[in-house]
């Protein structure tokens, strides 16, 4: 029986992948803080700070499939690490520990699948393909960028990931749509920007995507992305269409109102990626809102 080590369960992407792991392997939760209990996962220990510690988990384990979707992903924080650059937090875990990993995968010819994100690019194009030329603009985009470099002169065969805003309608608090819906119930307005694009990505659709490359590995770069394009604003409008919620709650915004201009500054205006060529090679296209809306129950 393979065994995949899994980093990252406790995530929003990875809370739902606990729930619909692929069948027919040993499967190991490796935690950094988060020890959620996973019927037929067996938790182990690493420090990602610790390139040690990785190493020496993997090297127990001898797993032949990674799956890294560990990391720092809040774009404010991140930007606070910055001034500490390679001797920061952020760098440790976004590129040291990614290289622990690719290193090992590269040695033990281990087949890795990595979770990046749409950050690696500036958001001054509408969108962005799988080939599109990188320009981070956000301390976090740069570390994801790093490590991505990292992954693939190490292990050319490797998967990358990358997808926009993942949302579902459990992991509530932790996404748009979860803060979009928890200020309709409140019943008091709130704030919607619409001038930045976005592509959400419903999160089991990014699931799928990871199942299908534990199952069949392919390499290279896979936009997991719909294709419909959207704001904030417009997101909340069809919440608010499909479950009856009163839209004038809604209240339009633009990212420097608020995040603040400094803030605002971090972020994509065009946060989109295009997913076409990932389509063809993965034989499926992601939901876009209205099918997924159709989906959930509240």
């Amino acid at each position: 029986m393979k065994k995949i080590a899994i980093t990252g369960l406790s995530g929003v992407i990875g809370s739902r992948l606990s729930k619909s792991l692929p069948e027919g392997f040993k499967i190991y939760n490796l935690y950094h803080t988060h020890k959620e209990p996973i019927k037929g996962v067996m938790p182990k220990h690493i420090e990602l700070l610790k390139p040690e510690s990785i190493d020496a988990c993997l090297n127990e384990i001898s797993p032949e499939i990674i799956v890294h979707m560990a990391s720092a992903t809040h774009i404010d924080r991140c930007e606070e690490d910055r001034k500490y650059g390679e001797k920061g937090d952020v760098w440790k875990v976004n590129v040291n520990a990614t290289n622990t990993i690719a290193t090992y995968c590269k040695k033990n010819k281990t087949q890795l699948i990595f979770l990046s994100t749409e950050c690696v690019f500036d958001g001054e194009e509408l969108s962005y393909d799988e080939k599109s030329v990188k320009n981070p603009k956000n301390w976090y985009g740069v570390t994801k960028s790093k490590a991505e470099d990292i992954i693939f002169a190490a292990c050319p065969t490797a998967s990358i990931i990358r997808a926009v805003i993942a949302y579902n309608e459990q992991d509530r608090e932790k996404t748009l749509f979860g803060k979009i819906l928890q200020g309709f119930k409140n019943g008091k307005q709130f704030k919607a920007v619409t001038d930045q694009i976005i592509t959400p990505t419903y999160t089991d659709d990014i699931v799928k995507a990871i199942k299908l490359l534990i199952q069949k590995p392919k390499s290279g770069i896979f936009h997991i992305s719909p294709e419909d394009k959207t704001t904030a604003y417009d997101f909340a409008l069809k919440i608010a269409e499909k479950f009856g919620f009163d839209q004038s709650l809604i209240v339009e915004t633009t990212l420097n109102e608020y995040f603040g201009a400094e803030r605002a500054q971090l972020r994509l205006k065009n946060s989109c990626l295009d997913g076409k060529w990932t389509q063809s090679q993965l034989k499926f296209t992601p939901l876009n809102i209205t099918q997924v809306l159709d989906k959930i129950n509240l």
